[in-house]
């Protein structure tokens, strides 16, 4: 079992500070993962094709000269804003600890190794490898771009990003990014009642939709079929003894099958309107569903059960991945993954022996799939 192969692998992947947009670093990082295949280049068994849009890479490692797959292994590098610190990754208490470790950057490293494995054996399914940088900003540039415009496709496709603990994930929300931009009059602070505050604006237009969409107070589950509102981040003003004369407010609306779409964005145009405010679409990600009946994703239900000696839970997200670009062209998406914890945060961990098991149900899944 190559266990120690794959937590060097993530420990490596985890050490390049690969935040969004930070084109040095996704570069250094691609470069270490095409060396890793290096034989498998040379030898033609692995080709490689990288892709740039809007200055965003991506790499597509597969062993077919081909844009349509019998299985797609889909990853991200990309990460959030960390701090030196995380980007060293540590051993502790039976888990790998770093930026990234459980988004995703260990499923990656397994995902590599699993490749390396199959074409090495000279396996005849068609498989790729595809991974962005861009996921942590909408995977417009990335993942979209490649289904979309280039054309990749595949039976199924694996995207261990989410799905915490072997769990299946089904669904996900869609999600809104609104930013609504305030204009007042300047004055000084010391005569506020000669300016118009364009923050003040802002907040009033809150409170109101804060009453058309109220917050859900009852916590039965992460997934709530209600929409949800965030303020996300708010600025304007130029001096503390002035009246700000501009602002501008930004927006998370998440939204499941059971909301009227259209309907959020009617209220956004008649309160914006209402308060004099400009508004503006930002991000606009469908609902990801895939169907959990589809004889891929039974399959894969087996193996997973079968290694983890346990009934493998279905679950729903209200989070958004790049694996809604796939199923809106009608491929089945598979979103599992290890048991790991605290994304986007200075604990982030992957429990190593979770990720052996990980490893071993993409192995056996392979193997056996037609």
């Amino acid at each position: 079992m190559p266990q120690n192969e794959i937590l060097k692998l993530a420990k490596k992947l985890i050490a390049f500070k690969t935040m969004t947009g930070d084109q040095k670093q996704t570069t250094a990082c691609f470069k270490f993962i095409k060396n890793y295949f290096a034989a498998e280049i040379k030898s033609k068994k692995i080709i490689v094709k990288e892709y740039s849009k809007n200055g965003l890479l991506s790499m597509v490692l597969s062993n077919a000269i081909t844009l349509d797959y019998d299985i797609i292994l889909k990853g991200h590098i990309d990460v959030v804003a960390a701090e030196e610190k995380d980007f060293i990754p540590k051993i502790k208490n039976g888990t790998v600890c770093g930026r990234g470790a459980g988004d995703m950057k260990s499923q990656v490293a397994a995902m590599m190794v699993i490749l390396k494995e199959f074409v090495s054996a000279g396996a005849e399914k068609i498989i790729a490898l595809i991974l962005t940088s861009d996921e942590e900003t909408g995977g417009y540039s990335g993942a979209k771009y490649l289904v979309d415009e280039i054309g990749y496709k595949a039976k199924i496709v694996i995207d261990p990003d989410g799905g915490n603990n072997f769990a299946l994930d089904i669904k996900e929300k869609g999600v809104f990014w609104f930013k609504i931009t305030a204009f007042g009059k300047s004055s000084h602070g010391s005569r506020p009642w000669l300016g118009e505050n364009a923050i003040l604006k802002l907040m009033a237009f809150y409170q109101e939709l804060e009453k058309i969409f109220p917050p859900l107070k009852k916590i039965k589950s992460l997934y709530q079929e209600g929409i949800t509102v965030n303020l996300g981040k708010i600025s304007g003003g130029k001096s503390i003894n002035a009246v700000p004369d501009s602002a501008e407010m930004y927006l998370d609306i998440r939204y499941s099958e059971k909301s009227d779409k259209q309907r959020i964005i009617n209220e956004m145009k008649m309160l914006t309107e209402k308060f004099e405010l400009n508004f503006k679409i930002t991000d606009d990600a469908e609902i990801f569903e895939t169907d959990p009946n589809n004889s891929y994703i039974q399959s894969f239900k087996s193996v997973a059960k079968k290694i983890i000696a346990r009934k493998v839970k279905i679950i729903k997200s209200t989070g958004a991945g790049d694996n809604r670009f796939f199923s809106t062209k009608g491929m089945p998406v598979i979103i599992l993954g290890p048991n790991f914890g605290g994304e986007h945060g200075p604990n982030e961990w992957v429990e190593i022996k979770s990720l052996e098991r990980f490893y071993q149900i993409l192995k056996e899944f392979i193997e056996q799939i037609d």
